[in-house]
């Protein structure tokens, strides 16, 4: 558990989910193609989706490519439709890598086009429409656009004595939400428009490094960071355009003796922000907010751990993590000040966060035996 802290940063203390790494880029691959079609249905919302993949090898060279989509209606219940729960998420992939005994690099770009409904949303934003709309049929829904390209190279094994091999991962990201209201009262040209609209760019580099095992010792350490640019505009712009920085230095290592494993780590963070003036957010209107100037906030933070495996018996282990993370606020905790479409909730930040403090014990028995296991 306390691992997913030290090597993803303190924002992985909820946990860590991996959505976007392929098998494709790690590795050697067989020669010749492979691939895969898949489909899939609903009837509770007339679920229809489809997915499909292709790579071929070929010497040291893989290519690969990709793409799904889902579609899904208003979901009906015995009282009626609830309207606004329909998605449309369509996604597609491709990329090439060299794939090496003792090195790798791959290039995969991904691209993401999303809509969703939003229920229950109230549409009334701006008085000027509300006489107009009282009558109307109109459907509020989001829109998102991502693009990502993710860059991968590493060399392993090494020659190097002490390294037994290193990655570099680089992953660069677009991403823009609009909210949108569609009118089916005005004329065409003017159907549908753009409410709010989120910005978000950002760059994320990461490079680890693992030690080559020497008697007992082993482990990995490295660095990571992202720079990132929010903006938001329209009549739902929660933040200020922001500016954000972090870096962060991290080890694990891990001492292996005959019945005890014994691991110690840290992290140690640096974040950075930097509102600025937006016409489309009044820095007035949170009480909490009085004027941009003084709002830079700078955070630094460590991370530590520690965890024991003993082997009591053949069949009984126990486990003993202990952990103590700091987290510093995001974004959304800092400056966020109104409605949010997708969570329907009233934001209100507070740029005076300190930050999260997280401690854990975790301690575990488990048992193999020869037809059954248990923990505890």
């Amino acid at each position: 558990m306390y691992k997913r802290q030290l090597l993803y940063g303190s924002n992985a203390i909820g946990g860590v989910v991996n959505g976007v790494t392929g098998h494709e880029t790690f590795g050697l691959h067989p020669k010749g193609s492979r691939g895969y079609l898949q489909g899939s249905a609903g009837t509770t919302n007339n679920l229809a989706g489809t997915a499909a993949g292709l790579e071929y090898s070929t010497g040291n060279w893989t290519v690969w490519g990709g793409g799904n989509g889902l579609r899904t209606s208003d979901f009906t219940t015995p009282d009626g439709k609830i309207e606004g729960t329909f998605s449309q998420p369509i996604s597609g992939y491709g990329g090439f890598g060299r794939f090496r005994d003792n090195s790798f690099f791959s290039v995969t770009f991904r691209k993401n086009r999303s809509k969703f409904g939003l229920p229950f949303h109230d549409h009334d934003h701006d008085d000027d429409h509300d006489d107009d709309h009282d009558d109307g049929e109109a459907v509020s829904f989001l829109t998102e656009d991502q693009d990502t390209l993710q860059v991968k190279w590493g060399i392993l094994p090494t020659n190097h004595s002490m390294i037994e091999n290193f990655t570099i991962n680089l992953n660069y990201s677009t991403n823009a939400t609009k909210e949108r209201h569609w009118d089916k009262d005005h004329d065409v040209e003017n159907m549908e428009t753009i409410k709010t609209q989120l910005n978000n760019k950002q760059f994320i580099y990461k490079g680890i490094i693992k030690q080559r095992k020497k008697n007992h010792l082993t482990g990995r350490f490295g660095l990571s960071g992202m720079l990132r640019d929010f903006s938001s505009t329209g009549v739902e712009a929660l933040n200020p355009p922001t500016y954000q920085r972090d870096f962060s230095l991290f080890f694990l290592e891990e001492l292996t003796f005959e019945q005890i494993i014994l691991e110690l780590g840290g992290r140690l963070e640096n974040t950075h922000y930097r509102p600025s003036y937006s016409p489309s957010f009044d820095f007035h209107e949170n009480q909490n907010i009085q004027t941009p100037d003084n709002l830079t906030r700078r955070f630094t933070v460590g991370s530590a751990a520690m965890g024991v495996t003993v082997d009591l018996r053949d069949n009984l282990q126990a486990n003993l993590n202990l952990a103590r993370s700091l987290r510093p606020p995001a974004i959304e905790e800092l400056y966020s000040h109104g409605s949010h479409s997708g969570s329907l909730l009233f934001e209100i930040g507070n740029p005076n966060l300190q930050t999260e403090t997280n401690s854990s014990v975790d301690f575990s028995l488990r048992h193999q035996g020869k037809y059954a296991k248990s923990s505890l």
